[in-house]
């Protein structure tokens, strides 16, 4: 998805506007959010998100913005700074024939999470139909209180005798020690102004806007879980692979994208599997993290929101591109569907 060198840097706040020249007052926008390959690094400025046919064909106004990502967007110390400034700017910049509460949010990866949240906080007026590929905020691995951020910023700032100058790069390679083997140093926060319920209680309580959503999940379920695991795991076949050293390697791959450590729950999963047969264990164990982190977020999402006669259309993308050779086993990743959805709106079907 990123091709030849890139210099990602902190300075990165900027959108990419596309509108059609003679687009009609009815014409909806539709915002595009930048997203991320995790919650570390990516750019709205990648050659995928280049919406030119996407705005003269569909006559629409298309939006992608970055916004920063690890501790230096998501470390919250419960600082005063509004958030949604990207946003409302696009709701009063006239010249961009805006019309509201006509507007689509589409959005990827952590992006889903953050689209979901557009459903119930105040300025929800923005955004009248979400499209959330891959990820709800219905889940317990995707947030942080206000209070365990501001403990993470601490232990980060110790670990480096922290400085107001320090150089980025430190900041980053800091975080990342403190919470190791965790592949999440900081997450989104929920306490807050933008955030200020639980994600879950706000959505058991009915805390959210009448939105209509498009959302989905991908065949693969849960790539990042694949390839965290290492070349190693994502063999074709693992039946030549120790047994004992298989369990462990698993078993780290999963501790270290969930929030609390390997549950219980796991068990269950692979109770089922036969004795001798590895490749079968990999898939449990990716199934378990595909329903924890997406699959049963989706299908609560989808129920909770429906109930309040709110419109949710679900898919699931199982389409593999031959751009990108995978092992037989695995199902479509999620960068796949992105591809997919861009090729297809450019081609205007």
């Amino acid at each position: 998805m990123l091709k030849g060198n890139h210099n990602l840097h902190e300075d990165c706040l900027y959108l990419n506007v596309w509108a059609p020249v003679a687009a009609t007052d009815s014409a909806p926008g539709l915002y595009l959010y930048g997203s991320m390959e995790s919650i570390h690094f990516w750019s709205a400025n990648t050659a995928i998100y280049n919406a030119v046919w996407l705005a003269a064909l569909g006559d629409v106004v298309v939006v992608s913005m970055n916004y920063r990502l690890g501790i230096l967007g998501f470390m919250n110390a419960n600082s005063p700074e509004a958030p949604d400034m990207a946003l409302k700017w696009v709701q009063r910049t006239s010249t961009l024939r805006w019309r509201p509460r006509a507007s689509d949010v589409v959005w990827r990866k952590r992006g889903p999470l953050c689209v979901h949240t557009r459903t119930y906080v105040a300025v929800s007026e923005v955004s009248s139909e979400g499209f959330m590929m891959s990820g709800t905020m219905y889940n317990l691995d995707s947030w942080d209180t206000v209070q365990e951020s501001v403990a993470k910023a601490d232990k980060c700032g110790r670990n480096l005798e922290l400085h107001e100058n320090k150089p980025t790069d430190e900041l980053l390679k800091a975080s990342f020690v403190i919470v190791a083997p965790k592949r999440a140093p900081f997450v989104p926060t929920y306490h807050d102004e933008f955030l200020p319920r639980n994600p879950l209680v706000a959505m058991k309580r009915g805390f959210f806007s009448s939105v209509d959503v498009l959302a989905g999940v991908n065949s693969m379920k849960e790539p990042l879980s694949a390839w965290s695991f290492g070349p190693r795991l994502l063999a074709e076949d693992l039946q030549d692979f120790p047994r004992e050293e298989l369990v462990q390697s698993l078993r780290a791959a999963l501790g270290r994208l969930l929030r609390d450590g390997v549950p219980d729950i796991l068990e269950t999963y692979i109770q089922e599997v036969h004795p001798g047969d590895n490749n079968a264990l990999r898939r449990q164990y990716i199934d378990h993290l595909s329903d924890r982190l997406f699959n049963c977020p989706l299908q609560f999402f989808a129920e909770k929101h429906s109930e309040r006669g709110n419109k949710v259309f679900c898919y699931v993308f199982a389409h593999k591109t031959m751009m990108f050779p995978l092992p037989a086993w695995m199902g479509a990743p999620m960068d796949q569907h992105t591809l997919h959805v861009w090729s297809r709106l450019r081609s205007g079907s």
